[in-house]
């Protein structure tokens, strides 16, 4: 069953969420064919999690794991330089279902679970389908899923399948520079300030137009950006 996504108006109203950043095996070219190749899927290294209260923009609890893959448990010269882990850190990493445990612990002792989680693109997906391979439950189940990415093109007015890169938009927004980017943590808590800009600027279009249920796309020349070529994570 797929998991629901929340919309704009959806995000305005929640309060905490759980952020979500995986790295994932990859390989020259992975992102761009979307790991087209079968004997090279895209299998969890690394999670990073925070627990976030939205409307006070309070980052509450953290977890942290690497993952031992297991179709390649030997990570290319590609992804330990993109990632920069450690061939001998996933040796002594735990398989995904033992982190995956932890995960569900985790959400108890943070107090976060059904919780929605929040992520930069397709995370949750990758996430659910690696549990399903490796014959182990989501610890997130059914909850509610937040795209950060699409919400951005939603909001901002981009064009179906036009790319809405993660570093350039940070640019635009004015946000502060994450110098650990690839590291699963630094990813997760580093979603926190876009979900502040996300919030103020909700706030914003819903003085602008008092009394709308609903958030539409508007046309704003200055927000758009990278329109042309793949999506980084």
């Amino acid at each position: 069953m797929p998991v629901p996504l929340v919309d704009l108006d959806g995000f305005y109203g929640t309060h905490r969420v759980i952020l979500l950043d995986l790295e994932l095996t990859c390989w020259e070219g992975s992102l761009e064919s979307d790991w087209s190749d079968p004997a090279r899927p895209p299998e969890v290294i690394e999670i990073g999690l925070a627990a976030y209260d939205i409307l006070h923009g309070n980052v509450l609890d953290t977890f942290s794991a690497r993952v031992r893959p297991r179709v390649n448990p030997v990570l290319s010269e590609y992804c330990k330089s993109l990632v920069r882990i450690s061939q001998d850190e996933i040796d002594r990493s735990r398989p995904l279902a033992a982190v995956l445990e932890n995960v569900g612990d985790w959400c108890i002792r943070a107090r976060a679970t059904d919780v929605p989680t929040c992520s930069w693109g397709s995370d949750r997906g990758f996430l659910s389908a690696d549990a399903g391979c490796s014959n182990c439950g989501d610890p997130f189940g059914l909850s509610p899923h937040m795209d950060l990415r699409s919400m951005f093109q939603s909001l901002l007015g981009y064009p179906s399948g036009a790319a809405c890169e993660r570093d350039r938009l940070r640019e635009v927004l004015g946000l502060g520079p994450n110098h650990h980017r690839h590291r699963a943590l630094d990813d997760a808590v580093d979603l926190a300030q876009f979900c502040r800009a996300l919030r103020r600027r909700l706030a914003v279009r819903r003085e602008e137009v008092p009394g709308t249920s609903s958030l539409r796309s508007h046309d704003d020349s200055d927000d758009r950006m990278g329109r042309h070529g793949s999506t980084p994570r």
